[in-house]
This record gives C-alpha cells, sequence and structure tokens, in this order.
C-alpha cells in the first residue's frame, strides 16, 4: 500500500497500522507494492491516466479493507484466515485482524490464483 492516501479516503487508526504492519513483511515474498506497480505498468499502455485512477481505486479499497478487516470474501481455501475483494478483476487478498491489515497480493482474476498461493 502507499503511504500517501487517495483523495477522499476516510482516516482511521487501521490505516496507520496497515502501513507500519507493511514494513515487517517478509522480503522475499512477492509484494502487494510490485503487483500495483505492475497493473499500472499494464493499464498505462492504453490509457495512462486510466491507470492512475485505477490505482487509486485500489488503493481506496485497500483502505476500506483495513476500516473493515472482517469485510471481504473467505478465501480459507487458499490459506488459514485469507480474504478477497475484488476492484474490476482484481482481487486484493488480505489477512485482517482488529489491529492491522496485510494486503497480501493483487493480481488478475485472470491468473491461476490458485497457484500462486501454493507456491508462495
Amino acid at each position: 500500500m502507499s503511504r500517501s492516501r487517495p483523495k477522499g479516503a476516510g482516516g482511521s487508526r487501521n490505516n496507520a497500522r496497515a502501513v507500519e504492519h507493511e514494513s515487517s513483511l517478509p522480503a522475499d515474498r512477492p509484494s502487494q507494492k510490485d503487483d500495483i506497480g505492475k497493473i499500472r505498468l499494464y493499464i498505462a499502455q492504453d490509457d495512462p491516466t486510466a491507470a492512475d485512477r485505477f490505482v487509486s481505486r485500489l488503493l481506496e479499497r485497500c483502505l476500506q479493507l483495513g476500516e473493515h478487516p472482517g469485510t471481504g470474501r473467505k478465501r480459507e481455501e487458499l490459506v488459514p484466515g485469507l480474504r478477497s475483494a475484488v476492484v474490476g478483476s482484481y482481487p486484493i487478498s488480505c489477512h485482517a485482524t482488529e489491529e492491522c491489515i496485510d494486503i497480501v497480493r493483487v493480481i488478475s482474476g485472470h491468473r491461476d490464483i490458485e497457484a500462486l498461493f501454493e507456491s508462495s
């Protein structure tokens, strides 16, 4: 997640904790930042402005997940405690507790999500 917040994003303590928690993620794990960067580059090939708008929507949804950690579809079949919420065709996969949210991956729904989680 970005350290700056998209316009119109509401504030909460969970959002701040999500950003703080991000720095403690394992360095060798694929990063949600890398995922979002790749999504932006892919969309920007056709329309850079649309890419920026879409990334803002993704980040806004990440912030909403931080504000409401129990929301999203349960994905226990992939990883215990995993939840997901979709923006366009991109599921945002996360682990959430009362104190923080860990955005695990943001990947295209057209990819083999099960295989990605088996290999990580």
